[in-house]
């Protein structure tokens, strides 16, 4: 088992790297991918490739982090506040990351990346979430939350969906306030800064 450390959402915790157990949990053993608490590192997502678990990346508040031997090594892919990522399904070759403000494409398994997908905000935002499913691996989901809790309007900046790989963007909806704390989303609240997320079926990528 490997886990990111640090408390990304709620900030009480700083990243002391990757840890690893090879009984279970019984014990843990730092990796490679090390920091110390002054560091000021927080993790976000851990992800491991579907088909080769040596591979991993780690999104932080401090980058993107890739190894190709189980954290015995690592490569610091790119700069930035991370806070999500993912694999194309059915294709790992291609990635998809997200800061607060950008969504990033890379098609070469992590090594280079683009951000220049079009129709998307580009002020306002908070944070972004990503979304994708095998159901159709050329959709992308991105779910966006206000850079600020202002509640004269709503944090519900809007979903977002590609058909292309997340090379052009269209906005889905950005109403009723699905992030918010009623049941009919009429309120002017929510807590994505803290747990903002999006999952879409891997049967069906239209729910």
């Amino acid at each position: 088992i490997y886990i990111l450390t640090g408390d990304g959402d709620g900030a009480q915790t700083r990243s002391i790297g990757i840890l690893k157990t090879v009984n279970g949990g019984l014990t843990w053993q730092a990796t490679d991918l090390s920091f110390g608490v002054l560091d000021d590192i927080r993790g976000y997502k851990l992800l491991m490739h579907p088909t080769d678990p040596q591979i991993m990346f780690a999104a932080t508040t401090n980058g993107i982090y890739k190894t190709y031997d189980g954290w015995d090594s690592y490569h610091w892919e790119i700069a930035g506040h991370f806070y999500d990522i993912e694999f194309k399904p059915n294709n790992p070759s291609v990635v998809y990351a997200a800061t607060n403000l950008h969504f990033w494409k890379s098609i070469d398994e992590g090594v280079h990346w683009t951000n220049s997908a079009t129709g998307l905000p580009l002020v306002d935002s908070y944070r972004i979430a990503i979304g994708v499913s095998p159901d159709d691996n050329n959709v992308v989901y991105l779910l966006y939350g206000r850079d600020d809790l202002d509640e004269s309007r709503s944090p519900f900046v809007g979903l977002y969906r590609s058909y292309d790989n997340g090379a052009n963007f269209t906005l889905k909806c950005d109403t009723p306030n699905i992030i918010g704390s009623t049941p009919t989303g009429i309120d002017s609240v929510g807590q994505y800064t803290w747990d903002l997320s999006i999952a879409v079926n891997p049967l069906n990528n239209h729910e």
